[in-house]
């Protein structure tokens, strides 16, 4: 298993600010604040019986699907990518799903980001005040703009840290 301490001890080794984009399934454990009272990626507990379940799993609560290691959880660590150097953006909360089509081998988070950045006419169209200069957040919104609209049939809860970055990505 792949654990975000070690991707934030490789990445911290790199001079410089670091982006760091990540799509699948509870990807925002990168950036989860247990502490934090407004959370940008709150999870939910809900009690299960641990006799029941084996290993990963997902149920839906509330329209969201929450996926968990019970053997893991209360030892997984958490928030290793809240960082002053990190600008981070996540395909999903901690312990929730990361949607795509698989037919298309994409997952939704990675096409709208693609889409946001490289428009078909060459513009970037997630640079929504129009200035050439696309930040962080503007990105966010975009793709979170995206993923909340019923036609594009995603259904997930994108991250971001840290919150409203004017952090420039790209210029035109």
């Amino acid at each position: 298993i792949f654990l975000m301490e070690e991707l934030a001890a490789a990445l911290k080794e790199v001079k410089g600010t670091k982006i760091v984009w990540l799509g699948s399934c509870g990807s925002g454990a990168g950036i989860y604040d247990k502490n934090e009272e407004e959370n940008i990626a709150d999870p939910y507990y809900g009690e299960y019986d641990e006799d029941e379940w084996d290993g990963w799993y997902e149920y839906e609560i509330n329209d969201d699907f929450y996926i968990s290691d019970l053997s893991e959880a209360e030892t997984f660590d958490t928030g290793e990518l809240r960082l002053p150097d990190f600008q981070v953006m996540t395909a999903a909360r901690y312990r929730f799903v990361s949607w795509g089509l698989e037919a298309k081998n994409y997952t939704f988070f990675i096409h709208f980001l693609t889409e946001g950045v490289c428009g078909p006419d060459g513009s970037m169209p997630a640079d929504l005040n129009g200035d050439g200069r696309l930040t962080q957040h503007e990105l966010f919104l975009y793709i979170k703009g995206r993923m909340e609209d019923p036609e594009s049939g995603s259904d997930q809860d994108i991250q971001a840290y840290p919150l409203e970055s004017d952090y420039v990505l790209f210029t035109k």
